[in-house]
């Protein structure tokens, strides 16, 4: 068991310590940047082409005027003010692997709403994250 060097806490205390509002905040911060990624595609998609690096310019104009990605940016930028919030009450080994949430989330919406088709190695794969998730989480109580 380590200790937090800004608490003293150990990071089994640190999950044991997560109230209610601290999981609102942290799943807030990780819906917002899933919603994030999921505009930022859908707009991106508006392109109907593949970008390269010379097209950097094209890429800022063009995103500064569709509305997914300036609300993909809005999401990202509002999802970083709850993921501070929840860094300032729980240790970043207790909150981050949760995080691992989103590629979960951002598979399944990606088939729902953007219509992809993963192979099912993806789906293998998503399910060793949730495992991942369930171990981590097992090992800290």
């Amino acid at each position: 068991m380590t200790l937090d060097p800004t608490t003293g806490e150990s990071a089994r205390e640190g999950f044991r310590q997560m109230d209610l509002t601290t999981v609102l905040m942290l799943l807030t911060s990780i819906g917002l940047a899933t919603a994030g990624q999921l505009l930022l595609k859908a707009g991106m998609n508006e392109f109907g082409s593949e970008l390269g690096i010379g097209d950097i310019g094209h890429l800022v104009r063009t995103g500064a005027t569709t509305w997914q990605v300036l609300a993909g940016l809005a999401a990202f930028g509002t999802s970083s003010v709850f993921w501070l919030l929840t860094l300032s009450r729980v240790p970043l080994s207790t909150a981050y692997p949760i995080v691992s949430l989103s590629y979960v989330l951002i598979l399944g919406f990606s088939v729902l709403v953007l219509d992809e088709r993963p192979p099912a190695t993806v789906w293998v794969g998503a399910g060793l994250v949730m495992s991942g998730i369930s171990l981590i989480g097992i090992g800290q109580r």
